[in-house]
């Protein structure tokens, strides 16, 4: 549901006791990592209320905000950046190779 941004159906999951930062077995992604994947920014903001994280790594060491950058996803990664500021969450600490995507995707 994440991945196809059906904000209804992830709300409904969730207020049925589902985990904000469940993951999945794969790849360690969120529903946060999947939803800035796809670029879906309204369930960003969505997740991102209901207090899903920002600093956890998938499998790789990525974060959903690198995750976001490295698709080219701008208007995701300006929800997770603001909500970084307030939230007091690292952005660039990962066990990822080479460097951040923040550098060359944000102008």
């Amino acid at each position: 549901a994440a991945l196809a941004g059906d904000e209804a159906a992830v709300a409904a999951w969730l207020d049925g006791g589902g985990h904000v930062d469940a993951r999945d077995a794969k790849d360690q992604y969120t529903l946060l990592m999947g939803a800035c994947f796809t670029g879906h920014e309204r369930l960003v903001e969505l997740l991102l209320a209901r207090g899903a994280a920002l600093d956890l790594q998938d499998r790789d060491g990525f974060t959903a905000l690198m995750i976001a950058a490295g698709e080219g996803h701008l208007g995701v990664v300006r929800v997770a950046y603001l909500e970084s500021l307030t939230g007091g969450c690292p952005l660039i600490a990962s066990k990822a190779p080479g460097p951040s995507h923040l550098g060359h995707s944000v102008p």
